[in-house]
């Protein structure tokens, strides 16, 4: 702010959240799929596949902008199921999988458009998802952002799924034999990352009023880092949606500052790279010390006990 005063204006700052908003839902989609013990590399071309799909099929008429809309997250479910589905019941590694389904799906949205570019684009679905703006923000883009937040924050700490997710993440033998259902709980979270993902694309569809064949490529890193740079581990069983949330809004500020320093595109690149290797060592060492922190005299905290309630879960 002191270097760039626009910094904290609504000018800056909305524009800023619309751009943020498709890596806080995919940050969220990612979320629920680390939770569980695993990692999904696909949901870039998910994203790039499911506003293909709706550039393909709108043809600039109004009135498909509805079932198009349900037939792309349609899309994005499909490809998550058969990720969970490979990952979990044929015990294929999840990075494996998502990443060869991330190749196949890129391909396949070049078999479909050779290429080319798509803007046959009716302005209903600008005018519907981004709304009007209030204070410099897009009205349709927070009330997007809201929803998917309560509904992803319910499902993760309020909902038996969430329960049943955690615990399976935490330990995935333990809860199988205690008789949770660990297959469905992980082609579930898979399932709602590719829906998550495939709203992303139709998102940014609206926003941009057309879609190109290499749309999304990258941004399966970036929702990773931001989960991560949230407090989600890469081992599973632990983290928040609202830290995804938080690490998605705070790479986004990060990404800004970086375009209002007027660096050139290469330095940016690294510099985000660097800076996002930075935050996770900083969170891992803060973490760490506060693991290891105890005052002197003061016994070792008795561990939790956690019961597992097969009726609740």
């Amino acid at each position: 702010t002191i270097v760039r005063p626009q910094f904290l204006t609504t000018g800056n700052l909305g524009p800023v959240f619309l751009a943020t908003a498709p890596l806080v839902l995919l940050a969220i989609g990612q979320a629920f799929v680390l939770f569980g013990g695993h990692i999904d590399l696909s949901v870039g071309s998910t994203v790039g596949f499911a506003a293909v799909v709706c550039g393909a099929l709108l043809d600039d008429d109004p009135s498909r902008i509805v079932p198009v809309a349900l037939l792309a997250l349609l899309a994005g479910a499909v490809i998550g199921a058969v990720n969970g589905i490979v990952t979990a019941v044929l015990g294929v590694p999840s990075f494996i999988v998502s990443l060869g389904m991330l190749l196949v799906v890129r391909g396949l949205i070049y078999v479909w458009t050779g290429g080319a570019p798509q803007s046959d684009i009716p302005d209903e679905l600008t005018h519907l998802l981004l709304g009007t703006q209030l204070s410099g923000f897009a009205t349709g883009s927070l009330a997007v952002v809201l929803v998917a937040v309560v509904v992803a924050w319910y499902l993760s700490s309020r909902s038996p799924f969430g329960r049943r997710l955690m615990l399976t993440g935490s330990g995935p033998e333990a809860a199988r034999l205690a008789g949770l259902p660990v297959m469905r709980t992980i082609v579930g979270t898979f399932v709602l990352n590719g829906v998550f993902a495939a709203g992303v694309g139709v998102y940014y569809l609206a926003w941009n009023g057309s879609v190109r064949g290499d749309l999304g490529a990258g941004l399966e890193l970036v929702a990773i880092a931001a989960a991560v740079l949230g407090g989600v581990s890469l081992l599973g069983g632990r983290g928040r949606v609202s830290g995804a949330v938080g690490g998605a809004l705070a790479l986004g500020l990060i990404f800004n500052i970086l375009i209002l320093a007027g660096l050139p595109l290469e330095a940016q690149n690294v510099s985000k790279g660097l800076i996002i290797i930075a935050a996770a060592l900083v969170y891992e060492r803060l973490r760490g010390g506060r693991r290891r922190r105890r005052r002197p005299g003061n016994p070792a905290p008795r561990p939790r006990q956690v019961v597992i309630d097969p009726i609740k879960t």
